[in-house]
């Protein structure tokens, strides 16, 4: 595994590749400054596993997102919930504002990350 690992959404794709944390948790991700339309939401999925992938849930029994994807601009978004921390490996999608329809990429789309190593939790 890269000593930086990123989110890779491919081209023609709306759902990154599988990354595994191990030692690591996730604390940001940095958007891209293109995504193919107006989208703002970015939806994590997690596996115990690494095989098996399923959307993260809050407590409050939504799904858990990145608000305020930009089009045109990269921002750093900071990951502080404990419903993301939990997963060992992690897979990332883009979706409508309304969450409901995955966005398609036009191109390859790199999500950068920060990280911490669990033992510094």
């Amino acid at each position: 595994m890269p000593e930086r690992p990123d989110f890779l959404i491919p081209y023609g794709a709306s759902m990154s590749q599988a990354l595994d944390f191990k030692l690591w948790r996730l604390i940001a991700v940095r958007s891209p400054a293109i995504l193919t339309q107006s989208s703002d939401r970015l939806i994590f999925h997690g596996s115990d596993d690494g095989t098996n992938f399923y959307g993260i849930r809050t407590d409050a029994g939504g799904l858990y997102t990145v608000l305020g994807l930009s089009t045109t601009v990269a921002y750093w978004h900071t990951i502080d919930r404990h419903e993301i921390l939990a997963y060992r490996w992690l897979k990332i999608q883009v979706v409508t504002s309304d969450g409901s329809t995955p966005v398609v990429q036009g191109a390859n789309r790199l999500f950068k990350t920060i990280r911490l190593h669990a033992e510094g939790m």
